[in-house]
């Protein structure tokens, strides 16, 4: 199969998306055209309600770089990576599977980045943390959108989600497919190490 296992797919999820500054919410569908190139296709949900893998999201930072996005982001149990500029704006992404409507059952991944929806996610996690289900890995919970909040910034004006809590349910299998990366602790140790072991000797050849 050789070094580089190119023959695997690696398995990307199709997006939930929000645009903040309208308050509303869409399902991103990508399909290839008649030549060949991907197209973004968005078709709104209204109020949405998803399964959420609250456990095994990411967390981290983004940025659009010569419009496109840089993002450094880790799982959540890891912590937070250093900011890479300050350009970096903190962010966050979670698995979700769609509850009802026309995307029912649809295993989606919803990310975004930025002030006013941090803070709506922080105060969900807040609210999951607190309920004794959080700390149990078998169960998820489903979360249900009920409107949006505007929050004003400057001449600005962005939309957060009002959402919740509504009951919790056993967490899908499918989530298995997409949990982030843990870091290595011990392989990031042995790096560094190894890195100041060679920078020691180049300093002992010059002395």
């Amino acid at each position: 199969m050789g070094f580089l296992n190119l023959n695997s797919e690696r398995k990307f999820l199709p997006r939930l998306d929000m645009d903040l500054r309208a308050g509303r919410f869409f399902a991103v569908e990508r399909t290839q055209n008649a030549a060949g190139e991907w197209e973004s296709e968005k078709v709104e949900v209204e109020k949405p309600r998803f399964v959420a893998d609250l456990a095994n999201c990411e967390i981290g930072w983004t940025a659009f770089i010569d419009k496109r996005p840089d993002s450094v982001m880790r799982h959540c149990a890891d912590g937070m990576p250093p900011q890479p500029t300050p350009e970096h704006k903190a962010a966050f992404g979670i698995n979700v599977k769609m509850v009802g409507g026309e995307f029912d059952g649809s295993l989606r991944k919803f990310g975004k980045q930025g002030l006013t929806i941090g803070r709506a996610f922080d105060d969900l996690v807040d609210a999951w943390q607190k309920l004794p289900e959080s700390s149990d890995p078998t169960k998820c919970p489903v979360i249900a959108v009920t409107g949006t909040t505007p929050v004003k910034a400057g001449q600005s004006t962005n939309y957060a989600p009002k959402w919740g809590i509504v009951e919790f349910i056993d967490r899908p299998a499918e989530f298995d497919d997409h949990i982030p990366a843990r870091r290595d602790l011990a392989a990031e140790k042995a790096a560094q190490e190894a890195t100041q072991a060679a920078v020691a000797a180049d300093d002992v050849e010059f002395l």
